[in-house]
This record gives C-alpha cells, structure tokens and sequence, in this order.
C-alpha cells in the first residue's frame, strides 16, 4: 500500500510476471517480488547477487540501487528501513514480529553493510491496528502485556506497540514514523 501496489484480478494477494515487468518499465528498476511465508526470514541482495525467481522470504535487505524491493501486506505492517548505504523492507505480521524480524533484519543490515542504528529510519505503512485485530488467546498469551488489549468483546494486539519496543530496545536512535491507519477501520481505501 505504500510505494507501489499491483493487483491480480484473480489472486489480489500475488504479484504476476506481467505486472512485475510492467513496475519494472514504469521505474526503470528490477523488482525483486517476495513469496511471502509469514516468518522472519530475509533475503540478502548484495550489489554482486543475481536476483533470485521468487524467493521465499518476508523481507529483502539490499546496497543496491537498481532493485525495487517491496512486500505484499494486507494487514500485516510493512515496515521500511532506510540509511544512505542500505535499505530493508520487511513484512511484519503476527509471527513476523513475535519472531523478531526487525530485530534480526537490523542485525543483517549491521553484520551485511555495516550500517549504524544512528544512520537508519524506521517507517511503518498501514497495518491492522490494535483498534480491530482480534486474536485467539493463545495468540494473545505471546505478546508482551503492554501489546495486549482485553475488551468484553475480544482479545486485541498492538503490533505496532511492539515494533516500536523492538526498535528502541535494539538502539533505533531516531522514532519510528508511521506513514498509516489501520487497514480495516482507518481508511476506507485501505480495505483489508
């Protein structure tokens, strides 16, 4: 929903080779389009790498400047990580976070490119927020109490409470900036 967005009619949850190659023209950059498994793996693209045909990952973390990177998040946060010599872009649901990718995709952009917490920015785009994300106790049970939301009605997370934690707690020197609402009840373009 940020950066760029295509849809296929029949599956709007996957990008075609059609619609790939037609991003590509449009910005005159290779994009490299994600399997999405809802983990925490990320795919390291060096300035050298061949781009992989479909990985299976839930971020892309790169140096290059010719790539378009981006993920598919219908509810889940897409989270974008810039500095001046590497970015990330990762697909952070539930399991995502729980896992830790942010943690483990900054520790990737350190140990990869040597990028600094002082010189790296931490946006979020649209998301489910903590407004309508309802979960099974079993799920809500994982979550650090300050992520979790008791209603009569259900149990609710905060995601992005825990995003937000996860990058103070590993340095993330500059706030988080949240570039959108909740994707079932804050826009209505934004239909989840």
């Amino acid at each position: 929903r940020v950066g760029w967005t295509l849809f296929d009619p029949g599956d709007p949850e996957r990008t075609t080779p059609a619609q790939a190659e037609r991003l590509s023209a449009l910005h005159r950059r290779m994009p490299v389009v994600l399997r999405q498994v809802h983990l925490t793996k990320c795919l390291v693209l060096r300035r050298a790498d061949s781009i992989p045909v479909s990985p299976v990952a839930d971020g892309i973390l790169t140096d290059r400047r010719d790539l378009l990177a981006g993920v598919s998040a219908a509810d889940c946060l897409p989270l974008f990580l810039i500095a001046p010599d590497a970015c990330g872009v990762l697909h952070a649901g539930w399991r995502g976070v729980l896992g830790g990718i942010l943690p483990l995709a900054l520790e990737t952009l350190r140990h990869e490119f040597g990028v600094t917490l002082d010189r790296l920015r931490l946006y979020t785009g649209p998301g489910i927020g903590p407004c309508c994300f309802e979960v099974s106790t079993a799920v809500w049970s994982c979550f650090p109490a300050k992520a979790r939301i008791r209603t009569e009605a259900a149990l609710r997370l905060d995601l992005l409470r825990v995003v937000s934690e996860q990058w103070r707690t590993c340095g993330g020197q500059a706030p988080a900036v949240q570039l959108g609402r909740c994707t079932v009840c804050g826009v209505p373009r934004l239909h989840s």
